[in-house]
């Protein structure tokens, strides 16, 4: 059976989670039982980039990171037409609070869409954030995999060298060492403070 999308409220939040769960059960965002979920959501973007349908009690939330890195990608992920240009501005905008978000997951979502823009601007982009993440100290499953996935997207080998990522001041670590710890770490939300303390059990 298909999935249904439950749309309780016009927010980007709801579309982006509705678009993403059709995509994902092969159903079709831009016409599902007569609705165009799709083209809603990337025609709501703003003169400022972000995207929005000035509902007062989302406006702020529209304006988030989170809320917007995840409307791109759901939009680039579905092939659908957006402005990328005011998108790019607003994205340098949120880019704080993209690179302080701990479990670098969002930096990755931010990254997927950036490898699907030519501008240079982008490519600097994708880079500047691709070697935040690996000097961050901060390593969790998911933001780990869309590292790999990322690099591998850009043509980039994630077993180089120059792609180990950093566990304490002058110590960087493979991509297969930090996958071999995390999978015999049992507690993964520490990974990384159980890594710096070399304090890795086996299982």
């Amino acid at each position: 059976a298909k999935a249904q999308p439950t749309i309780s409220g016009d927010t980007i939040l709801n579309y982006t989670n509705a678009v993403m769960l059709l995509a994902a059960t092969q159903s079709n965002p831009f016409a599902y039982e007569g609705n165009n979920f799709a083209s809603k959501l990337s025609n709501s973007q703003t003169g400022e980039g972000y995207f929005s349908f000035d509902e007062p009690s989302s406006y702020n939330n529209d304006r988030k990171a989170d809320t917007f890195v995840k409307a791109l990608f759901a939009l680039e992920f579905i092939g659908a037409d957006y402005n990328r240009e005011t998108a790019l501005n607003h994205l340098n905008t949120v880019l704080p609070d993209i690179k302080s978000a701990t479990n670098g997951l969002l930096l990755g979502l931010t990254v997927s869409v950036l490898t699907n823009y030519d501008e240079e601007e982008a490519r600097v982009l994708r880079e500047e954030l691709l070697t935040h993440y690996k000097e961050s100290g901060n390593y969790f499953a998911q933001g780990l995999g869309l590292y790999v996935d990322n690099l591998y997207a850009l043509g980039e080998n994630p077993l180089d060298e120059k792609w180990h990522i950093k566990i304490k001041d002058g110590q960087y670590i493979s991509i297969q060492e930090a996958y071999s710890n995390l999978i015999h770490t049992s507690e993964s939300f520490a990974f990384h403070n159980r890594l710096k303390s070399g304090d890795i059990t086996g299982q």
